[in-house]
């Protein structure tokens, strides 16, 4: 045992020796840099956050002071020393310490009372109390000092590392204990910040569902302060509706003691709104439900969102029709019904005729208004169950869902017949338009959703060769229609390219003295391996796609090269006719496509003629007429061809610049049996005459029929009856020849 022996002199006068018994135990430096003894190793907080604090040494005895002192500063600890009750007190008030040294035994007050008074005082409160006493440390004090709210009770004498392992011991956990007041009460003011400040709404509501906590965002959407909310049920906040709805919910986190997530719509102000709610139980230690916490996000905006791009993924922009994604989902999932139930679906396959070219010529937006028209026409026609949508562009499908006969498909057709007759009004303009449909039963035609409606675009296509505006069911030979065209259009285009495609002519003959006054261009198909194709094959399919336009242009340019010789050396006096169709003659450029022919070739342009049809003018008469009147100041000729067969607009067709009319073959055919053919063409020949026009009848098969056109006074006849068309070098032989035709149809010399 060592003795520490200290000089009176040094702090206090009288000391008694024998008072001091500490027992020390010496570990050495070299286990913590600047201190004694090796326990402080491996404490969480380092040394010189312990040795920062301050002890406040409360004791009347000055050799316990003096010890005590010494010891805790040798330990680099700031030390204030009291040798009184009150003065302690009034120590650890003004400036309080972070750990008491306290004497049980002192005159003006024990330690036991003056603890009591430092618990009561807010400001000294948390101080850990450490009891010093010469007793034996027996039960009974020991008891009274954790009572009074004493940390540790030492007893003298004292053992210096037990002293000092107890004193780092309780800085430490009163340390700790600081940081986690001072860190829960940030943490405190963070949460309520963060539970403020969030944009959803966030409660807590007890077991009788009262409101115990509500965030600013909960008074903001229920519209009242927050006095207000708190303490009050749901039934004294909400319609009775959603209190009701309210509660079932609550019971259901209670009951189960999980959390729930669901989607709500709840009126606020008037307002339906849509809320992700999220519910949960707040438990206590023994698992038992005390409280309901609920989190409301609005999710009103992002439910419109959603809505609008599903809307967007499965109705057309243009017409708010189904479009192709919905439609294929609808069918297939009536297809699947009609498996089980043996119910029979028809497939409506609906393609607006000349719908490019009035898409063209007056515009989109003239367009756009024409699909509208179409769409809600097409709606008047359906029962609920039915489904009207638009596959892109001008094309829609029917959906007729349960039907017992393929007949009411029929009459479904024939009624958007019916209502697509009547001209669509768009900017003061009737915008005339019909419809081709093609017509798919199941399970006949097809079990699938693509099968079906392949077949049912199948036969809309043999509606459409049937002359348009009519309906088509679907066959198996249709299908076989619908590949070979396929391969005659593939077959066309590298015609086109090799230069397979060649300008036939056929003469125009003066009724009266037989002399050809001009030819006409015909389009003949040479097939390398499968010889002539009929211009009744080819020209269709041209027709119904973009092939149409290199058509037009490569007879155009062949033709101003082959005649442009003859013209100039005054071989050829008369006009070639080259036929334009509607595709063509709405494109924009088209006059500079022809300025471009005429200049390169140096061909005279009162030798040419265009030959339109008279649907292609009159349907898009304002534009038509301008681009008419822009070739004819050039010189170019223009003639009106298979008059007869369109709208016939006597008011616009007053108005075109043009030459001459054609008579469709049609009214030529039976014009020897017939007179009602008579009849009409007679009246045709009148019109004609009488706007100043030339008029000219093609197909012209039989004397009999140029007979009886000599005696209408028709200008001009074409057909086999004279010549059917042939290769230029022959057309060129018979120019050049002194002949000319009489009335059996024979060439005779002049």
């Amino acid at each position: 045992m060592l003795r520490f022996f200290y000089d009176e002199t040094l702090l206090f006068e009288s000391l008694d020796y024998t008072e001091l018994r500490f027992l020390w135990v010496p570990i050495g430096k070299s286990n913590i840099s600047g201190g004694r003894f090796g326990f402080l190793q491996g404490i969480n907080h380092t040394r010189e956050e312990v040795m920062q604090r301050t002890i406040l040494i409360i004791d009347d005895t000055p050799a316990n002071l003096k010890l005590l002192h010494d010891l805790l500063t040798q330990e680099n600890y700031r030390v204030r020393i009291a040798n009184s009750a009150q003065l302690g007190l009034l120590s650890a008030e003004s400036a309080p310490p972070d750990l008491i040294l306290l004497d049980i035994q002192m005159p003006d007050m024990d330690g036991y009372t003056l603890c009591q008074q430092l618990k009561a005082n807010p400001a000294t409160q948390a101080i850990p109390v450490i009891f010093i006493s010469a007793g034996d440390g027996d039960t009974l004090n020991t008891v009274r000092a954790f009572e009074v709210g004493g940390v540790d009770y030492i007893s003298k004498p004292f053992d210096a590392v037990e002293v000092l392992a107890r004193i780092n011991s309780h800085l430490q956990l009163s340390l700790l204990q600081r940081n986690m007041r001072e860190s829960l009460v940030t943490s405190q003011h963070m949460l309520e910040a963060v539970v403020n400040h969030s944009p959803a709404v966030i409660y807590i509501k007890d077991l009788e569902g009262r409101h115990l906590l509500a965030n600013r965002e909960f008074e903001r959407v229920v519209g009242k302060p927050l006095d207000s909310i708190l303490g009050k049920t749901d039934y004294e906040l909400f319609s009775r509706e959603v209190a009701d709805l309210c509660r079932t919910e609550d019971s259901e986190v209670l009951k189960n003691g999980t959390n729930v997530q669901f989607e709500e719509e709840i009126e606020i102000n008037g307002e339906n709104r849509v809320f992700l709610s999220l519910k949960f139980p707040l438990m206590d230690e023994m698992g038992n439900s005390y409280a309901v916490g609920g989190i409301l996000t609005d999710i009103s905006s992002r439910k419109v969102a959603e809505e609008k791009m599903e809307r967007m993924a499965t109705y057309d922009s243009v017409t708010e029709l189904p479009n192709r994604s919905l439609l294929m989902a609808l069918l297939e999932h009536a297809l699947a019904v009609s498996s089980r139930d043996g119910s029979k679906n028809a497939v409506l396959f609906l393609d607006l005729d000349n719908f490019k070219t009035i898409n063209d010529s007056l515009g989109h937006h003239v367009g756009d208004q024409l699909l509208k028209g179409v769409a809600e026409r097409l709606q008047t026609c359906m029962r609920k169950q039915d489904t009207v949508a638009r596959m892109g562009g001008d094309e829609f499908v029917v959906l007729l869902q349960n039907i017992q006969h393929p007949e009411e498909a029929a009459e479904v057709s024939k009624k958007i017949i019916e209502v697509l007759e009547t001209p669509v009004s768009i900017d003061d303009r009737d915008v005339f338009i019909s419809p081709s449909i093609g017509i798919a039963i199941s399970p006949e035609n097809g079990r699938d959703a693509q099968a079906l409606l392949r077949n049912a675009d199948t036969a809309m296509y043999h509606a459409k060769d049937k002359g348009r505006n009519t309906f088509q069911f679907f066959t198996e030979e249709m299908n076989q229609r619908v590949l070979q065209r396929m391969e005659t259009e593939k077959e066309l285009r590298i015609a086109l390219k090799q230069g397979d495609i060649k300008p036939y002519y056929q003469p125009k003959v003066d009724s009266k003295t037989g002399r050809i006054i001009g030819v006409e261009a015909l389009a003949r198909w040479h097939h390398r391996e499968k010889g002539f194709i009929s211009p009744g094959v080819f020209i269709p399919i041209a027709e119904k796609s973009d092939l149409i336009l290199g058509l037009d242009r490569y007879m155009l340019k062949a033709v101003i090269q082959q005649f442009e010789p003859l013209v100039n050396a005054g071989t050829f006096t008369g006009t070639v006719s080259v036929n334009v169709g509607a595709y063509n003659f709405s494109r924009e450029h088209f006059l500079e496509l022809i300025d471009g022919l005429l200049a390169r070739y140096d061909f005279p342009p009162q030798h040419l003629e265009l030959e339109l049809t008279e649907t292609c003018v009159i349907k898009n008469a304002k534009e038509a007429i301008k681009l008419m009147h822009g070739l004819r100041q050039r010189g170019i000729q223009l003639s009106i061809d298979d008059f007869g067969t369109g709208y016939s607009s006597l008011s616009y067709l007053k108005q075109l610049p043009a030459n001459t009319l054609k008579i469709d073959i049609s009214f030529i055919h039976d014009l020897g049996e017939t007179e009602r053919d008579r009849t009409l063409v007679q009246a045709i020949i009148n019109m004609a005459h009488g706007l100043g026009l030339y008029c000219v009848a093609e197909g012209v098969e039989t004397e009999t029929q140029a007979s009886i056109l000599r005696r209408m006074n028709c200008d001009y006849l074409q057909g086999y009856l004279f010549q059917p068309a042939i290769e230029f070098e022959e057309i060129v032989e018979l120019l050049s020849s002194d002949e000319t035709f009489s009335n059996d149809g024979n060439l005779v010399s002049s």
